[in-house]
């Protein structure tokens, strides 16, 4: 205790003192209110907090009209302890006006805590700024029990995935029973992957082939409880590289309803006998049916013949007639057959019937020149109408026009290239002889997805049974139908974007300016406004692609998923167009969107340009809807133009983020107009055993008019779903024990620049 002759000296120390902390006090944020933050070179630093208690999602806006150039870091802080269970954050997150006037911090883990944000300024240079915070609301957040008991968490539907569950970003999880940030699944014995985790909010990650990770944000775990999510029933994504050289995907071509049962006629012409029911996974409407059989049954394919009978044929052409004609016999009675055969011109063969065609290609003779590319424009032409064709290509050489133009085709291969990709026929091509013209045969079947062959007079035989083979085969299918099913005309939109180091660069760096937050600022209004029951998947790029959210109708886990993502690296088109387009077409909806965002030019390397392109035109066969979006100058627009008229798109293109505000207006608009057809999609997906490696996954899907059943489910196509199963017999925890962090002092604000809350505008 002073001694009291002291105590008259002290009294004024004492009194500045008081005045000094009770200035520091950290000011209290509230839901609904603002904040003025101002930061001065004589007060530089302040501070204030807030109380999350766990029933919405928040994140923390801050604005700025300053035109500073100055950074502001937001050192957050937080604890909370349930039992044995603790839950700290300590990070910092920055403001610079100059990224924009108003910018959202997003990353705050979320669970029941009182947070304390210490703003100063990020160098020592102090010029005065002025911001205003206040907490924004992102929805409600499930109903997640705290307490120190683990919880289980239980995905379904991820027998082939490699599953592992990580904390959200800036939460430190401690636990005597967790020992990792980033936990495996293990297996249960019906397949399921199964995690037993501290209560919280964690992201499941996947290992797939055609993209680095694919993420789910925003998976709830509740304390002696148990979260179940029912991850998309979709196959794989998988790579060009693990595409078998034919048929690559199952061909779905009718599916009809016999009351509680479908039966489904599928083409899988690389099982050789009808595939064992455990290895026939089928998925109506978003929810997997009972497969009941499966059995093979007669092809009614439409086959177009192409016989090159041009004079260079002469010496092999009794081998390869005999094989022609043996290929033609054993097409099953069911389909139909429709042959030419080519030289100087291009002549259809006249029959009424199999029997009359057979002995038609016994009277062709050797003469003449090769008119290939008027063959394959006459073969693509008779397709029209049909179903499903089918085209065998055979020949021992070049078009005329590249040997003796005057007696070659009128098409140009380019012409012939074009119909190919448009036509959705498989051409398979067989090369015969000593020259023949193998480029153009393997271009031609790659870009139809058939095969190329090559063959001699000892090995015709045997290509031509095997083509057979592969058009021949197909299988009917009988399955239970779910109880529950979504119509196919939910909209269901691919989210691309580019997340390279260009779209964090300041403007001083040409065709940059800081466009990453404004971009995510963007997207989060569009999720906002989605119709219901719209399905998004979002997939990022730069130096590699992730999907960062598997699809899913929930706004709010777009919106945490949004959250973490930062700019860096290069930029990897070619591989992001193709992640795209595989998980596109796993995915049975009439109404499938594609949003493209890039501020690159959209150029790929000359390496990569016709592989750019044939997936380009694979979206324009899958009936896509594709928007491409540029934040580029006009001089850089032709690639964007050339992406459109391809995928048969659209595209539009500003130096600015104002060309995605655009594009988000007009899809919008678009997504909230009826949807067009209905029908019910079905995904379906064969095992093929391998020896000595995992089973190889086939998969096709497609949309039917089958009747829509009394109940129908509000998420589907693939849809990420996830339920909470809270324990009725786990006692209800007391709230947290809140251990506030060690508050770092604010320094005194000057007294007449007082810091008051300030009431929302409007």
């Amino acid at each position: 205790m002073p001694s009291p002759f002291l105590r008259p000296a002290l009294a004024p120390l004492l009194a500045l003192t008081l005045t000094v902390l009770a200035a520091a006090a950290p000011q209290k944020l509230l839901p609904g209110a603002s904040l003025e933050l101002k930061l001065t070179a004589s007060a530089p630093q302040t501070a204030f907090t807030f109380t999350q208690d766990g029933q919405r999602l928040l994140a923390l806006r801050v604005s700025s009209t300053t035109t500073s150039k100055a950074a502001v870091a937001f050192d957050a802080k937080a604890a909370a302890t349930f039992g044995e269970l603790e839950l700290t954050s300590d990070f910092r997150w920055e403001f610079n006006p100059v990224r924009g006037a108003s910018q959202l911090c997003d990353v705050l883990p979320q669970y029941p805590a009182t947070w304390t944000i210490t703003v100063s300024f990020v160098t020592e240079e102090t010029p005065a700024l002025t911001c205003t915070v206040q907490l924004e609301d992102q929805g409600p957040a499930p109903a997640i029990v705290w307490g120190e008991a683990l919880g289980t968490l239980r995905v379904r539907h991820a027998e082939k995935t490699e599953l592992s569950a990580e904390p959200e970003k800036n939460a430190l999880v401690q636990h005597p029973a967790f020992a990792s940030g980033s936990v495996p699944a293990e297996t249960a014995p019906n397949g399921d992957a199964v995690f037993k985790l501290p209560a919280g909010y964690w992201q499941l990650v996947a290992t797939d082939k055609a993209v680095r990770q694919s993420r789910a944000a925003l998976i709830p775990v509740s304390s002696g409880g148990e979260t179940v999510v029912e991850w998309p029933r979709m196959r794989p994504l998988a790579g060009k590289a693990d595409r078998p050289p034919a048929l690559a995907d199952l061909l779905l071509h009718e599916a009809t309803a016999e009351g509680a049962n479908v039966r489904l006629t599928v083409s899988a012409p690389m099982f050789e006998q009808a595939p064992p029911l455990a290895a026939v996974h089928l998925v109506e409407g978003g929810q997997p049916g009972e497969v009941l059989s499966i059995e093979p049954i007669p092809s009614k394919l439409h086959v177009v013949v192409l016989f090159d009978s041009s004079l260079s044929m002469r010496k092999i052409f009794p081998q390869a007639q005999a094989a022609v004609l043996r290929f033609v016999e054993q097409l099953p009675p069911g389909g139909t057959v429709d042959f030419f055969d080519f030289d100087t011109k291009v002549k259809e063969l006249p029959a009424t019937d199999r029997p009359a065609l057979l002995a038609a290609i016994r009277g062709i003779q050797a003469d003449g020149s090769t008119k290939l590319y008027d063959a394959v424009m006459r073969g693509l032409g008779k397709c029209a109408g049909h179903r499903r064709s089918a085209v065998v290509l055979f020949t021992d050489g070049f078009d005329a026009q590249v040997e003796d133009p005057g007696y070659g085709s009128r098409a140009t291969a380019a012409q012939v290239d074009a119909a190919v990709r448009t036509a959705g026929v498989p051409l398979f091509t067989i090369a015969y002889g000593e020259k023949p013209d193998e480029a153009t045969l393997t271009r031609l079947a790659k870009n139809s997805s058939g095969t190329f062959f090559r063959a001699q007079a000892d090995t015709i035989g045997n290509v031509f049974d095997e083509i057979g083979r592969l058009v021949v085969r197909d299988y009917r299918i009988t399955y239970r139908r779910p109880a529950k099913v979504t119509a196919s005309n939910t909209p269901v939109l691919t989210l691309v974007l580019d997340v390279s180091g260009s779209m964090d660069m300041d403007p001083t760096t040409e065709g940059c300016d800081f466009r990453i937050e404004k971009a995510k600022d963007l997207l989060r209004g569009f999720f906002g406004r989605l119709p219901a029951g719209s399905i998004v998947q979002l997939f990022t790029f730069s130096s590699a692609v992730d999907l960062v959210q598997v699809p899913t109708a929930d706004t709010p886990r777009l919106l945490r998923a949004l959250a973490p993502l930062e700019a860096g690296g290069s930029t990897e088109t070619l591989a992001a167009t193709n992640a795209a387009l595989a998980s596109i077409a796993r995915i049975p909806s009439r109404s499938r969107f594609l949003l493209f965002v890039t501020d690159a030019a959209l150029e790929v390397e000359a390496a990569q340009r016709t592989e750019f392109e044939e997936s380009l035109a694979e979206l324009k066969k899958l009936n896509v809807r594709s928007l491409w979006v540029g934040m580029v100058g006009a001089k850089d627009q032709a690639p964007f133009a050339r992406a459109a008229e391809l995928s048969g798109g659209s595209f539009v293109v500003s130096p600015s983020t104002d060309s995605l505000a655009q594009a988000l207006a007009s899809l919008e608009k678009t997504l909230n107009e009826p949807g067009a057809g209905g029908g019910i999609g079905i995904d379906l997906t064969i095992d093929k055993p391998v020896p000595g490696a995992p089973p190889r996954t086939y998969g096709g899907s497609g949309v039917f008019p089958l009747p829509v059943p009394p109940s129908t489910a509000e998420q589907g196509v693939g849809c990420l779903t996830v339920s909470i199963k809270n324990s009725v017999t786990a006692p209800a925890p007391a709230g947290p024990t809140i251990q506030p962090p060690a508050e770092t002092p604010a320094a005194p604000e000057v007294p007449d620049e007082p810091t008051e809350p300030v009431a929302p505008a409007g």
